[in-house]
Formats: structure tokens, sequence, C-alpha cells
């Protein structure tokens, strides 16, 4: 959930946790170590962290794993060799005013919705709303559970016609769109184009992922290949010098093919396709799509 002051993110929070996971543990702060974050993942069906701002890799890492479904392994005490297993696997609501998912990875997983500030007229106190919502809750839960039981009905008809990354959850929109009698594919479609505009916020919050952007936008109207160092001069005129300076930004060729491979998948979502090959000479092919125009 991302939206400016007073649009209201930890009051859907709120609600969500009513609706889903109403236990003892309400909206939290992100833990800052992987550990406390497996821990928290054990204590409930839906994790809430309020006014997220920034996080280290390893906790986006960890993100990932809670979304899909695994393990974390750590040592039970300091003194002795015991493993401890959490099992992670959880539903997450993450909130704040700023970009926060800068992870192409973690970006596939997400739902991005954007919040609009609540008009000011039209503003209610807490105590009003959450009044009024504790008298309404029987009969949202009651048409929660109709339609959930709808589409378990329709779940083994359902045809997935746009596949993401959480194909289970495209599947279920499949079986939405029966229950409700909803176009074919138009929950599907409306979450791929979602999902699109989330992993294309993250690689233009990655400076090297951003530059290829720019480069294949400026020079690349189908197809670029060269050599990894060609390719790291073209990139170098576009940079500026603090970007130059960044430790993230790569000093050499090798250093570049390194860090290109982990930026494929996401910038194949947006029409980018990024071929690295070895040979007597190591090449780089750079495939445009023509998605990507579409998008600006």
């Amino acid at each position: 959930l991302k939206g400016n002051q007073g649009s209201g993110k930890t009051l859907l929070c709120y609600i969500a946790k009513k609706l889903i996971d109403p236990g003892v543990i309400g909206v939290q702060i992100l833990p800052s170590n992987v550990k406390d974050l497996a821990i928290d993942a054990q204590s409930g069906h839906l994790l809430c962290y309020d006014n997220v701002r920034e996080f280290k890799a390893n906790i986006a890492d960890v993100l990932c794993v809670a979304a899909t479904g695994g393990a974390l392994t750590t040592r039970q005490l300091y003194s002795d060799a015991e493993v401890q297993i959490h099992h992670l696997h959880v539903a997450l609501v993450l909130n704040g005013i700023h970009s926060f998912i800068g992870q192409p990875d973690l970006a596939q997983r997400c739902l991005p919705i954007e919040l609009l500030p609540i008009v000011e007229g039209k503003r209610k106190s807490e105590a009003q709303f959450m009044s009024e919502f504790h008298v309404e809750l029987p009969v949202i839960l009651r048409g929660l559970l109709d339609l959930t039981s709808k589409i378990l009905t329709h779940l083994p008809n359902g045809e997935v016609s746009d596949p993401e990354r959480m194909i289970d959850f495209v599947r279920w929109l499949a079986a939405m769109e029966l229950a409700q009698g909803a176009p074919a594919g138009a929950y599907q479609s409306a979450y791929s184009e979602a999902l699109n505009q989330g992993q294309l916020d993250s690689i233009l919050d990655d400076a090297l992922a951003a530059a290829i952007v720019d480069f294949v936008e400026a020079e690349v109207p189908t197809a670029w290949s060269d050599t990894p160092s060609a390719l790291l001069t073209k990139l170098n005129l576009r940079a500026s010098k603090g970007t130059l300076r960044s430790r993230d930004w790569p000093q050499n060729a090798i250093s570049l093919s390194k860090k290109l491979i982990p930026l494929q998948a996401s910038l194949l979502t947006q029409g980018i396709r990024v071929e690295l090959r070895r040979g007597k000479q190591r090449t780089i092919t750079i495939t445009n799509s023509g998605a990507l125009h579409d998008k600006y």
C-alpha cells in the first residue's frame, strides 16, 4: 500500500487484520533482522508492517520466501549446534509513503495499490469509523465467505490467460471472474498490468537497470549486440558523475556482466531481453520487443 499522509494506509491494514487474522498482534514496524521477521511469520496468518521506508536486500529475500513458502534455519543457541527451523509462508501487507520495493524479484510477488488522500470533508474520527465498522463486520465477513465459497466451486474450471509468477493467485482470479460473471481474463489482465508497472518502478530505482531502459529507449529500436565493454561505454555516457562513482555501478566489463544476470527477468517483463553469450569473445545481445515503447 502506497500513499501520502492521510490516505488511510494504517487504517486499511487494521481492517485487513480484523477480517483475516484478528489476533492480539496488530500493525507492526518491519523488523530489522531476518530472525525476528521469521518469528513474526509463525505468529499469525497475516502480517502488516507500517510506515516502511526501505529495507536491506536480505530482508527483501526473506519477504520473497515468506510470500511463496520456504524455511529459514538458525542455531537454537549460540552455545550448541542444534538447528532451529522457521517455516515461512504468510500473507504480508507493507505500507508507506516512499517507494520501498526496489528489488525486482520482490516486485513480482507484490500487488501494488496506490491510495488517494481522503477528502477533508469526508473524514471521520477513528472511534466513529471503528464503531460503524464493527456493526457491519458480520455482514462483510459473510459476504467474503460467500464469495470465497463460489470461487472454490469455480476453481477447477478457471482458465489462466495471463500467467504470472504467483500462478496460484492468478488461478484464483480466473475462478473469481467466473464467480462474479466478469469478462474472461479481466481480473488477470488488471493484475498483470499492476505487476508490470510495479516492476518498471523497481527497475527505474536501480541505476544500472534504469540506464539499460534509457539506452534501449534511445538507441535500440529492435536489437543491439556487442561486447560487455562496448555496452559499459554506452551506459557510462548516460550515467551521472555521482552514479559513476557509486559502489553499485559496474566499474569494468566483468562486473557489468555479473550485475546484469539478476536483472534479466525483470527487464524481460518490460520487453527487454538481455542475453549473455560466451565464446572466443563475450557478447551481450539486447532485444527490444516494442513493449517498452507502449509503456511510455
